[in-house]
């Protein structure tokens, strides 16, 4: 479901940008507080907190420019996420432990939903937050269920960590002590406020160290001022607010209520499910406001993009996962390994495996969106001296992904700039425009930009 789509060249526009501003990060241009993306738009990009760049950027150092670095970062923060996933789900079953040996359910819901796996097909800034997420919530779960303040303090510093990577989407986890309180009942209210009280405590002692650092202080005030106020007050993706949670609701959880559905109708039919069962668990109730939490908040903007909702749905996974686990385990039981469908099942298994791992290795090198544009980008990085600034339309100017690919495979930046002198200078042939005064046309086996270079006299 993600590797053959990741090995390809070519991916969605923001998955570039990140590791664009990463791989610049690595080549010394920018710092931590100061990530560098281009000349002309954001010389310093405070679009988004600079974490995820660091530590992608890390990799880069490590492993190369190649655009198979940021594809081995992105597949390797889903086994990570998945693992989590699997800690988390036999943290929860604790006292379980024939369930505690199903952390396969959770993942596979997990993973079935469609932006899910697109996400980490795309090196999206969700699949690092994700991850710190998951730690918060692990280590606060724990220490709720412990007692133990050590490890709420702990998930206060694994939310600020999620903080610093994509914002206050990451932080969904402070809910987790009142929603505890609100379902388990085990504690009183003072209790419950007291745990919440050392989690922010953790956050603001977190924070205050950082901001003593004036640089750090700088780099945030702009993160939001120029992202986050600015998204709230100007832009709009959609006219409704509730867009998200309609994408939510009705359309990114349906693969799980489908698959769940189908396990519930095969549970009733060996009377191995009990309409009760949801009720009884409260811990499915928990997580599925644990998931709500994470995605519900996102509505306080217009900007609203499906692969937002990425952190969220591993709560709905495991909520979802306990309702129907223990009669799932109970079938799962039931089951012969010596049988001939069993045997069936397990051949079937390993040529699907074997398939899978073969045509991702078959999609090496092919291309899986982009391919014109790329074809000329690469054609095009091999005239254009690295670093420089190149000219362009407005009109291309506005093309995102070209800049992108452009800065990540090369670091060219694009300007549109009448008044600005260029050496080179990009026009996309479908604009049907006369070539800019002074500029000589190269001659290039492009197919969809044509490049130009001011002449010799």
């Amino acid at each position: 479901m993600v590797l053959p789509r990741l090995v390809q060249d070519g991916m969605f526009t923001d998955g570039v940008l990140y590791a664009a501003v990463a791989h610049n990060m690595a080549k010394g241009l920018g710092s931590f507080w100061y990530p560098h993306f281009d000349n002309v738009m954001y010389p310093f990009f405070h679009q988004q907190p600079p974490l995820t760049f660091a530590i992608e950027a890390l990799f880069y150092k490590l492993f190369g420019d190649s655009l198979y670095v940021e594809r081995f970062y992105s597949f390797l923060t889903l086994i990570i996420s998945a693992w989590l996933i699997s800690i988390l789900w036999r943290t929860i079953c604790a006292d379980k432990l024939e369930i505690k040996k199903m952390s396969w359910l959770p993942i596979v819901l997990w993973i079935i939903i469609p932006v899910c796996s697109w996400s980490y097909a795309n090196n999206l800034e969700e699949n690092t937050m994700g991850i710190f997420s998951l730690l918060s919530v692990l280590f606060i779960y724990k220490g709720l269920q412990r007692n133990k303040l050590l490890l709420l303090f702990a998930g206060g510093l694994f939310c600020s960590l999620a903080f610093l990577c994509k914002g206050f989407p990451g932080m969904f986890a402070i809910s987790l002590p009142f929603f505890y309180w609100l379902v388990i009942r085990n504690n009183s209210f003072i209790k419950m406020v007291l745990q919440s009280i050392i989690v922010l405590s953790s956050i603001s002692v977190f924070f205050g160290f950082i901001l003593i650092n004036k640089v750090a202080l700088n780099s945030l005030q702009a993160y939001l001022h120029d992202r986050v106020i600015n998204s709230i007050l100007h832009v709009a993706t959609e006219s409704n607010r509730l867009y998200l949670l309609f994408k939510l609701l009705f359309v990114e959880l349906l693969p799980v209520y489908a698959l769940t559905g189908i396990i519930i109708a095969l549970l009733k039919r060996k009377s191995l499910f009990v309409v009760n069962d949801f009720k009884k668990n409260k811990g499915a109730f928990l997580f599925l406001l644990l998931g709500l939490s994470a995605s519900i908040p996102l509505i306080i903007t217009k900007e609203q993009r499906e692969f937002y909702l990425v952190t969220s749905f591993p709560y709905f996974a495991i909520a979802f996962s306990i309702v129907v686990c223990n009669g799932l385990f109970e079938l799962v039981q039931r089951i012969s390994v010596n049988s001939k469908g069993f045997k069936v099942f397990k051949v079937l298994s390993g040529a699907l495996l074997i398939t899978s791992i073969g045509y991702s290795v078959f999609m090496i090198g092919a291309t899986g969106r982009d391919k014109e544009k790329l074809h000329d980008i690469y054609v095009m990085g091999k005239v254009i001296p690295e670093g420089i600034t190149a000219g362009t339309f407005p009109e291309t100017w506005d093309d995102w992904s070209l800049h992108n690919y452009l800065i990540r495979y090369y670091n060219i930046s694009l300007d549109c700039d009448t008044g600005r002198k260029y050496t080179y200078f990009i026009v996309e042939r479908n604009l049907q425009k006369l070539r800019p005064a002074k500029f000589e046309k190269i001659n290039l086996s492009t197919e969809q930009y044509d490049l130009y270079k001011v002449g010799e006299k």
